[in-house]
């Protein structure tokens, strides 16, 4: 199943504004109490209001990946990467390309 968060940038984090679940993923969370993935959260640690970490979320790559050049630029000026997870960016250069098959598709997708 799939879910679909709404946000806004605020500061190095990016906020969430809303979230839609699929119905396969909200089924996958209450049959088994969790989701496929065994580090995702339950439920009532997910809520609205949450801060993430630009490069680390999906979210947060979204909202880079369509900033101008300049913006990104400047959000990214001072930034410093830590590793979260095993697959966490912590390189400038990793960051942009990503954000490029980012911008080529239009979304993003959080795997750890």
């Amino acid at each position: 199943g799939f879910v679909a968060i709404l946000g806004v940038l605020e500061g190095e984090r990016v906020l969430t504004v809303d979230r839609v679940e699929s119905p396969d993923f909200r089924r996958d969370v209450s049959e088994k109490g969790r989701s496929r993935w065994p580090y995702y959260p339950p439920r009532e640690s997910r809520s609205i209001g949450a801060e993430y970490s630009l490069p680390a979320s999906a979210l947060g790559r979204v909202a880079l990946a369509f900033l101008s050049p300049e913006e990104l630029s400047e959000k990214l000026r001072n930034y410093q990467f830590t590793k979260l997870t095993p697959k966490t960016m912590v390189s400038k250069s990793e960051l942009m390309a990503e954000l490029e098959w980012v911008r080529g598709r239009g979304y993003s997708i959080t795997d750890q």
